[in-house]
């Protein structure tokens, strides 16, 4: 979904073509909304992870475990967390590499977009910087990073159609320390 107000002010503040930066932000939603609805494995196998985390900090027994649950120090919360941050870098990662391919055609604005799109990322200011820390945000805008690197250097590499293959299913989608490795995930997924 689009904020319109935050849309609104990155507009007028980086002085952006309008139609131009609508169509580019929803060519993103919109492979949000194919991820889900052409791969009907993808919405079970995440609602599935997000119950296995939650359930694993809210089920009872004795406190001291409830709070190691809750703390993220149990093997078996990292190894859940693990696969849902890699998905989730995928999925952000793969709606970004396509809204950049298609903005590209698309879009004559796009170069503006682009370098809006880095400067405002990379642009904070030290308090945001502080809060994005402090609520772990920033760690999230890098996996989100990570995932989009992995995707642009498998399409470079290999085309969309092996890149595709991260949606065949929850066997094919890259575990957290491949993103750092498209060529391991390569040979792991056409063996």
């Amino acid at each position: 979904y689009l904020v319109e107000t935050n849309v609104e002010e990155w507009q007028r503040h980086a002085n952006l073509p309008e139609e131009d930066l609508r169509r580019w932000l929803i060519l993103h939603e919109m492979t949000h909304a194919w991820q889900f609805a052409a791969h009907p494995w993808l919405r079970p196998y995440m609602e599935q992870s997000m119950k296995e985390l939650i359930d694993s900090v809210t089920r009872k027994g004795p406190a001291v475990a409830r709070f190691a649950a809750f703390a993220g120090v149990l093997p078996a919360q990292w190894r859940v967390m693990r696969r849902v941050q890699g998905t989730m870098s995928v999925i952000e990662g793969y709606s970004n590499l396509v809204m950049n391919q298609l903005g590209r055609k698309l879009l004559p604005g796009f170069d503006r977009l682009e370098h809006a799109y880095r400067e405002r990322s990379s642009g904070k200011s030290a308090l945001e910087i502080l809060v994005w820390k402090l609520t772990g945000l920033d760690l999230k805008l890098q996996q989100y990073k990570r995932g989009e690197a992995f995707c642009q250097a498998v399409f470079d590499q290999h085309g969309m159609n092996i890149l595709n293959r991260v949606w065949d299913g929850p066997e094919t989608m890259p575990k957290l320390k491949e993103l750092g490795n498209p060529n391991g995930w390569y040979r792991r997924t056409t063996g």
